[in-house]
């Protein structure tokens, strides 16, 4: 009878032991990535994470598009797995070509940000990992990217004050850091920045940001610099947070 209290005295600690080390297991944290279409003149894109990157894409059991597309000057937000992560980016206009096919290894709790430049013929990527900064008061963050084709080193300023110039070079492909800016009422809701060349000091373009209040922007120049270019100069914003 001993014996039969003793075994079974051991099986409730081995099972309880079991519960206890599954408790205790922990689920890494998924990685955050957007992926942002700058390619100028392109046609919508459907970005496809995952093993199945051959390029299928039909309709869905229930008779809606599975495609989630994402048009010039728009993001998409993923939330993907730690590790090595397979990506592939089609045209919406015609899914069996490849914009992009490629790998990305993801680190877990981590923020990314996935560029698409260039045009869809040639596509050039920047893949980032963010360093998202967090406020306390009355600000918001905002960065920039070079994306824009055409060979011209950027300089961006606020307009109506030449001498704050809080970009001072920005070749292509390059991003700024973060820079913090008041979010008060009396800054007004929006900062108008220009976009001038490097070079020549001459303004390109110019763009009105409309500041999210505790968060963050990416502030994308794309489009081409070259004034004989069939894609113009172009400006959009998306949102970090």
């Amino acid at each position: 009878m001993r014996t039969i209290r003793l075994m079974f005295g051991i099986a409730v600690l081995s099972v309880a032991a079991d519960i206890a080390c599954q408790k205790a297991k922990v689920v890494p944290a998924p990685a955050s990535i957007t992926v942002i279409h700058a390619m100028a003149g392109g046609n919508a894109i459907v970005p496809r994470f995952g093993d199945d990157t051959t390029g299928r894409y039909y309709i869905g059991p229930t008779g809606g598009s599975t495609m989630v597309q994402v048009g010039y000057g728009a993001s998409q937000l993923y939330s993907r797995v730690a590790g090595t992560n397979p990506l592939l980016v089609v045209p919406i206009t015609d899914t069996a070509f490849k914009i992009f096919k490629g790998s990305m290894t993801l680190q877990s709790g981590s923020i990314y940000s996935f560029f698409l430049s260039g045009d869809t013929a040639h596509a050039d990527t920047t893949l980032i990992q963010d360093n998202i900064p967090s406020y306390a008061d009355s600000s918001a963050g905002v960065r920039f990217i070079n994306l824009a084709t055409g060979g011209k080193s950027l300089i961006v300023n606020l307009t109506g004050d030449p001498s704050h110039t809080p970009i001072t070079t920005l070749s292509y492909r390059q991003n700024s850091d973060f820079k913090k800016y008041a979010a008060t009422m009396a800054a007004g809701g929006s900062y108008g920045f220009d976009i001038r060349d490097q070079a020549t000091g001459d303004s390109l373009t110019s763009f009105s940001w409309s500041y999210p209040r505790f968060k963050n922007s990416t502030i994308i120049i794309a489009g081409s610099t070259d004034p004989s270019s069939t894609t113009p100069l172009t400006v959009f914003s998306v949102a970090n947070y």
